[in-house]
């Protein structure tokens, strides 16, 4: 399909995909956990993490490789569009790999299912990843792990690719509604907005952080559980507040630092 409409409609040029229907057997989409930090590494077992300045050819094959472990995770969408002048045309994966030049901006929605015993996972994740010149700028990448358990990479855009991103958000917000991040990820995505200048929502995903934290201690205080889950939940919930406090930490030193700084 192609056509040109200003940057708000551009959720037209991307079309939602039909909701696909889960047995009952299947776990909730968000009960997924997250990945050890140290699974994201590049370190040849898996596909590539994207990173700034990737080519779109090399985004593209990110996107098509399969994640190890034996889960099936298949592509359910993948939607580029060229963006000009806050206007946006969808073309093919061939056009923009043919002509790369401007501003590309990719949606991908992939699916996750894993089997355990009886057990079985489920997770579905949109990504989106900005270009400017065949070089990346900007990405929302998620990956999967056994069990469907969620990592991410991610990189806010830069000023000047802000509206673009901005606009893929708001169609995956209203198209493809995502479900809460693993408190993990959350605090993370805080420290990258706020490594991007980005304060406010640095300070928003540690809003919505503590907001989490307080309720996942309260539904585990109401119910019974062993010594072993106690001390898992206790090795945890101190690996979160260690997270919470490196955010926390770090945004009230931006606010110090601008205090000090008149201009």
């Amino acid at each position: 399909m192609r056509g040109r409409v200003a940057t708000r409609g551009a959720a037209a040029l991307l079309a939602a995909w039909a909701a696909w229907a889960a047995g009952c057997t299947w776990k909730s989409e968000g009960a997924a956990g997250a990945l050890p930090a140290d699974a994201l590494a590049v370190d040849g077992a898996g596909p590539p993490l994207p990173s700034p300045g990737m080519a779109l050819g090399d985004v593209l094959a990110l996107l098509r490789t399969g994640e190890p472990g034996g889960m099936d995770v298949d592509v359910r969408e993948l939607r580029l569009a060229r963006v000009r002048g806050g206007l946006w045309e969808a073309i093919s994966a061939r056009e923009a790999v043919r002509d790369p030049a401007g501003e590309i901006a990719i949606l991908s929605v992939r699916r996750c299912r894993d089997w355990v015993g009886r057990e079985r996972w489920r997770a579905t994740r949109s990504s989106w990843f900005i270009l400017r010149d065949d070089a990346l700028e900007a990405f929302d990448h998620w990956r999967f792990g056994p069990r469907c358990a969620l990592g991410n990479a991610f990189a806010p855009a830069p000023p000047e690719l802000l509206e673009t991103e901005r606009t893929l958000r708001r169609f995956l917000e209203q198209r493809h509604p995502p479900a809460p991040p693993p408190l993990a990820i959350r605090f993370q995505r805080g420290l990258a907005y706020l490594g991007a200048g980005r304060r406010a929502e640095a300070r928003a995903e540690l809003a919505a952080g503590d907001q989490a934290l307080a309720a996942r201690q309260d539904l585990y205080e109401e119910r019974e559980s062993t010594s072993e889950e106690q001390e898992a939940f206790a090795a945890e919930s101190a690996a979160l507040r260690r997270l919470r406090d490196t955010l926390a930490a770090a945004i009230a030193q931006a606010e110090r630092n601008e205090g000090a700084n008149p201009f």
